[in-house]
């Protein structure tokens, strides 16, 4: 399941804002020994959106509240003639959400995620953006559940100050590579925070992600932009 894991880094660290402007925006940079980091993407929040773009736009992904019954992710792939759209339509009912749509551009439908049409998950599952009002509400646990292309995940977080610092530590769960996945996230991540105005704001995240073709490892480090 191509880029699930970067969702799951990506709600770990974007979980803890509480927004106090209409849009948050994180500077992606990625290093592989040898070589010097280098800015390579971003993650930018706003009310009802959340937008993932990794290695200069080849991989990127985009979570929307469409309206208060239906969320959509879209992910893209795009790379030299690999060029795949996946889409992913959910409808909440009841406090819980219902898998209704898989569709695709670009390639065959997987059919490990055509399968899962229909599915109905436990209330405790939610979509990004969901999350996102919650957690500005002081509701943050000691974990996080989630939706991602289909699949409810769970991840646990470890949290210790640091003086005026807030660290968050956390195992992405065990999760066997699927067809079509390119990317894995199977490395700890941290995120650091700070208190400001009643809000916690991270500033910082950082992990490891895999080629599963080449089983390269680059480091990914996300910084807070705040111009």
């Amino acid at each position: 399941m191509g880029l699930r894991e970067i969702v799951l880094a990506s709600t770990l660290f974007l979980s803890t804002v509480a927004f106090s402007q209409n849009k948050l925006n994180f500077d992606v940079y990625t290093k592989r020994d040898g070589l010097p980091k280098f800015n390579s993407g971003s993650v930018k929040a706003s009310h009802g959106e959340i937008d993932c773009s990794f290695f200069f736009g080849i991989y990127s992904m985009n979570f929307k509240k469409v309206n208060d019954s239906t969320y959509r992710e879209t992910v893209k792939t795009s790379f030299l003639w690999i060029l795949k759209e996946e889409i992913f339509d959910y409808t909440l009912k009841n406090s819980s959400y219902t898998f209704k749509k898989y569709s695709v551009l670009g390639e065959e439908p997987r059919e490990e995620k055509v399968v899962l049409e229909g599915t109905v998950y436990d209330k405790k599952y939610k979509d990004l953006p969901r999350l996102f009002e919650d957690f500005k509400k002081g509701l943050m646990r000691d974990s996080v559940h989630i939706i991602v292309q289909g699949v409810p995940y769970s991840a646990k977080i470890d949290k210790t100050r640091n003086g005026d610092e807030i660290i968050y530590f956390s195992n992405p769960p065990e999760i066997k590579d699927e067809p079509g996945d390119v990317m894995v996230f199977s490395y700890p991540f941290q995120i650091r925070a700070k208190e400001k105005g009643g809000e916690i704001i991270p500033f910082l995240f950082y992990t490891k992600i895999e080629n599963t073709q080449t089983k390269k490892v680059t480091t990914i480090e996300g910084v807070l932009n705040e111009k």
